[in-house]
């Protein structure tokens, strides 16, 4: 018998965005005997599947499955499928925040990770950058490729910065290759 399309489901059902985070959709399909149907490499729908936001304002989904939340709110975002001759739609919802702490400690690790890597803070906002015991202290580099690079200086283990103008700050210790190797984003809304 031919295959027809009998369930589709869109993963995750739902999401909690901050505005200007990506969600990328997977998209799965069966057929009526229960069995999973498989598309590419991965095995999913997502590229094969139409979109739309009920509030473009609140979150947009492009052609490709990828979620972007843009403002506070909530909207459902709608994929539809259609195998041969047969059409199913899944949906999942989408809610958009923004942070309500205004301060965060941030820890290295004994590979000079810091935890959490990124952060979403409600400005003004304070981040305190605290060393693991007997680490040399290093120096926090804030936006280092732009013009208003600063350098923030440990004082017994300890750096702390407020941040009072809303955007994204990028911060490394300058030991790895790249920025992110010993560093992370405070995002400040």
């Amino acid at each position: 018998p031919e295959l027809v399309l009998a369930r589709l489901e869109v993963a995750p059902d739902s999401s909690l965005l901050m505005p200007g985070d990506d969600q990328h959709l997977t998209i799965n399909a069966w057929d009526q005997f229960g069995a999973r149907l498989l598309h590419g490499p991965g095995g999913d729908w997502a590229s094969e599947a139409t979109y739309v936001s009920s509030d473009s304002a609140v979150a947009r989904v492009d052609k490709r499955g990828f979620v972007t939340g843009l403002a506070p709110g909530a909207a459902k975002i709608t994929a539809s499928l259609t195998i041969a001759d047969s059409t199913l739609t899944g949906s999942m919802t989408v809610k958009v925040g923004m942070p309500t702490a205004g301060s965060v400690v941030l820890t290295m690790n004994e590979n000079k990770r810091w935890s959490p890597y990124e952060v979403n803070l409600k400005a003004p906002a304070t981040v305190t950058w605290v060393m693991f015991e007997g680490a040399q202290a290093p120096t926090i580099w804030l936006n280092v490729w732009s013009e208003n690079a600063e350098k923030l200086e440990f004082v017994h283990g300890v750096a702390t910065r407020t941040f009072s103008t809303p955007g994204w700050y990028y911060y490394g210790t300058g030991g790895g290759l790249m920025w992110y190797e010993e560093g992370g984003v405070v995002r400040v809304f």
